[in-house]
């Protein structure tokens, strides 16, 4: 209805916590009654905008999760190496595994769509972005090569990448959002990076994906990775 789309509008900006609003006019032809109800409505809004947005986004993930397991990879490289399961699409292949490491690529007529998955013991030392960029780049340089001899994938350091506290399922773990490059190659792009802790098996799960598409909107990738990382299930 009307009413519930000018309560998401109003939701998506407060749930950015901005200084200043400005509405343009937001009372023009409303009654005295009207005026009032608006008033209401954007009080609620600003108290529970976050909460709101997160519902709407986590009903998105179920729907895409859905459409995914229409579709899933037969693959055992995951169970095989890591003892976890994740549900993605038939499209993506294994491009690597190693030891501790795999990556899943679906190629596109732009580029590739990426996810790399890999672990570190649990250790008492927390993570913050600093350590896991860290971390990241330093998977990267090792296991992700880039077009041509000695590059790699590495975080973009001109734009802070952001961080938030999640939870997948039971599991504690923390979300990083920023962008790569390959230095000298002029790619780069979007990442989103999930570090689960697992303290029944002693470690940490890393889930990097990130997106190489050039001249196209990314968005919908990266939010097909998270729908994937969030169908995480440990099997031991």
């Amino acid at each position: 209805s009307p009413e519930n789309l000018r309560k998401l509008t109003i939701a998506s900006i407060l749930a950015i916590d901005p200084n200043v609003i400005i509405f343009d006019e937001p009372t023009n032809t409303l009654d005295e009654n009207e005026i009032t109800k608006l008033m209401k409505i954007i009080e609620e809004l600003k108290k529970n905008s976050k909460k709101i947005i997160n519902n709407i986004k986590e009903a998105e993930i179920k729907e895409k999760q859905r459409r995914i397991r229409k579709s899933l990879s037969i693959s055992q490289a995951l169970d095989s190496i890591f003892k976890i399961k994740l549900n993605y699409p038939s499209i993506y292949r294994v491009a690597a595994v190693d030891r501790n490491f795999v990556w899943l690529r679906k190629d596109i007529k732009s580029g590739s769509v990426n996810l790399s998955v890999f672990q570190i013991p649990l250790k008492t030392n927390r993570l913050n972005t600093e350590k896991i960029i860290t971390i990241r780049d330093s998977v990267s340089k090792q296991k992700i090569p880039g077009p041509t001899k000695e590059t790699y994938m590495s975080t973009e350091t001109q734009y802070k990448p952001v961080l938030v506290p999640t939870k997948i399922r039971k599991y504690k773990g923390l979300e990083v959002r920023g962008l790569w490059e390959v230095k000298k190659q002029f790619m780069g792009g979007p990442f989103i990076n999930f570090s689960v802790v697992d303290s029944i098996n002693n470690r940490i799960l890393f889930f990097d994906g990130f997106v190489y598409s050039p001249g196209t909107k990314k968005a919908s990738y990266i939010f097909e990775i998270e729908a994937i990382i969030k169908s995480l299930k440990i099997l031991k």
